[in-house]
């Protein structure tokens, strides 16, 4: 069901915070994530994915690419706020 409301939503509905709605793999990406605490380098990492996209991507591959993108989007805002603070 999770599946189909992503794929009809086109949404993530994993959530970088708690890991709530995650598979492993992006478990496993949120973790690795978390430790990094400079906006800069996020966004770095936001713009190599956008780039890899121009590459023509299988469409697992461009799925994948779009969940951490979501992610980092996640985290990045998370950064943001808790800078403005």
């Amino acid at each position: 069901m999770l599946d189909y409301v992503e794929s009809v939503g086109k949404t993530v509905l994993c959530g970088s915070q708690d890991g709530t709605n995650c598979s492993e793999k992006e478990k496993l990406y949120i973790e690795k994530k978390r430790r990094v605490k400079d906006v800069d380098e996020l966004e770095e990492e936001m713009e190599r994915l956008q780039g890899l996209l121009a590459n023509g991507l299988s469409r697992e591959l461009k799925e994948w690419n779009f969940r951490r993108r979501r992610i980092l989007r996640q985290f990045i805002t998370n950064l943001k706020d808790h800078d403005e603070l």
